[in-house]
Order: C-alpha cells, then structure tokens, then sequence
C-alpha cells in the first residue's frame, strides 16, 4: 500500500473493518526507513504529553525528522514530518532528544526542576549525558534548568 512518494507499507486487515491506515508508530518506521540515515521523533507537544506534563493531546500527530520536512496524507489525517532545526542530530529519535523538545515546547516557568530532575533520572547514565552534551546547543533558560536538575540529582 503506497503511503506517500517513496513510502509504503503492508496492509493490515481487519475481519469486520477491512483495510486499516497505518498507525502512527508504523508511519514513523516506514518514513525512517525510506532514506538511510534518517531519524524521526515525536515533536514537542506529543513528547510533552507521553512524559504526562500536559494532558493536551495534538490532534494531527507531529513528528521532528533529521531528513526532510514534508507533510503524509493518510486518509482523512495529516501527520507533519518537520525539520529538526537546530537539535544536534545525535540527539533525534533517543528520550534525551524528545525530553528536549519536551521541554522547549513547554517554555519557560512551566516545568520545574523536580519535574526535569525525574525525567533525567528515568533516563540511563548515556542518555543522560547525551542531553547534558546536548543542551549546550539549547536557549539558556532550558540549559540552567537541566544542568541544575542534574546537579541536584
């Protein structure tokens, strides 16, 4: 099943409702896997909400890509693949890469050291240092904060 140009997955069918669109999750794997090298994360407002710091669910999914920007058409949903701008792309597609984006989309003030000092600790000792090395490329407000929920933690 041709997804979008050069992305294309195998259906899955179901007994009562026929052809089923692919899930996000597939969506992701089988844009990752069109071009090699490419990398694919959840954008700020989706990684927000899996890390449970809002309860605002997006309702066209967004994702941040190492590869290019471009929108999907599945059905009667958009799913939008953008640039992953300025994050070093070590870090696309790791949880250090989503808590990062996580915490630019909720913006300053808005999520506290606590918060960040549990999201750093659920990580492994490498992914915690991968958003220590990462966040010297990040605002200053988001870098103070990560450096002192890592001190404190």
């Amino acid at each position: 099943m041709r997804v979008s140009r050069g992305v294309y997955q195998l259906p899955q069918r179901h007994p009562r409702l026929g052809v089923l669109p692919p899930s996000d999750a597939a969506l992701v794997r089988a844009v990752g896997a069109s071009a090699p090298g490419v990398r694919v994360q959840r954008d700020g407002a989706s990684a927000a909400h899996a890390l449970g710091w809002t309860a605002q669910v997006p309702q066209d999914p967004g994702f941040l890509t190492t590869g290019r920007a471009r929108r999907v058409r599945v059905g009667r949903r958009v799913v939008r693949f953008a640039s992953a701008g300025r994050q070093p792309s070590s870090a696309v597609g790791t949880r250090a890469g989503e808590l990062l984006v996580a915490l630019r989309w909720m913006g300053p003030g808005e999520v506290g050291r606590p918060a960040v000092a549990c999201a750093l600790a659920s990580l492994s000792p490498s992914e915690r240092v991968r958003v220590l090395r990462a966040s010297r490329h990040e605002a200053a407000w988001l870098r103070d904060t990560i450096v002192a929920a890592a001190a404190a933690g």
